[in-house]
């Protein structure tokens, strides 16, 4: 539906009525389907809940019922706000949306006379179609907020991940460049190695070989002079 240029979704809302329990009058009734086939029997309903005995000025219950939830309100004019809404339907949204009714509505209650009741219904009508269309775009705007406050959770943990990713990333670049520094020190050390251990073996033979003609000459020496 389209009200005062705003499409309402009447989703969760089924009724609303406003009373005078004193003089057991409807001031206005609003069934948010008007195809819906329970409408009478929301009347109905609300004609009981104005009758009851323990009723009473700035008052208000909520009511399991078999058709929905009621809410109801009376203000301190004893003006009743009725409300059948979804049983998924929250109880804080459900008084917010009689409040802004009642808010609405008491200006012109004040002055309305007894007897002069049903030149209210239409503007009782009015006020509620309005005051539905706020709730339910108030609604929206929570559900979208909340939407995006999940959205931004979903975002902040795949940045998280991407830091984590590129963290591990660098930190796996960074072993393979410690592996392989550490891999040349080795190959270097190891050929370090190899280097003093021919220098070994050359210093170790020079040694047999210097050890070799001092043994000659000296034999030498004591050999020739016999047989000369």
């Amino acid at each position: 539906a389209e009200y005062m240029g705003i499409v309402v979704t009447m989703q969760g809302i089924k009724y609303i009525a406003i009373g005078r329990p004193q003089a057991s009058v409807v001031l206005s009734s609003y069934s948010t389907d008007t195809h819906d086939p329970n409408s009478k029997t929301y009347n109905q309903v609300f004609r009981q809940v104005m009758s009851h005995p323990l009723l009473k000025p700035s008052f208000r219950f909520k009511l399991d019922f078999e058709l929905g939830n009621i809410f109801l309100l009376t203000d301190s004019h004893f003006i009743v706000y009725l409300a059948i809404v979804d049983t998924g339907f929250r109880e804080r949204h459900a008084f917010e949306l009689l409040k802004s009714v009642s808010a609405d509505c008491q200006p012109q209650l004040r002055s309305l006379q007894e007897g002069a009741e049903q030149s209210f219904q239409k503007r009782g009508l009015k006020i509620t179609k309005a005051a539905v269309s706020t709730t339910l775009n108030a609604l929206g705007n929570d559900k979208m907020v909340q939407v995006q406050q999940k959205v931004d959770d979903v975002i902040e943990v795949m940045q998280d991940n991407i830091k984590k990713t590129l963290l591990n990333t660098v930190l796996l670049e960074d072993l393979e460049e410690k592996t392989s520094d550490l891999r040349n020190t080795a190959s270097k050390f190891s050929r370090d190695a190899r280097k003093v251990k021919n220098k070994n073996l050359w210093n170790k033979l020079k040694l047999r070989l210097l050890g070799g003609g001092v043994a000659t000459i000296v034999l030498g020496a004591i050999v020739l002079p016999i047989v000369l």
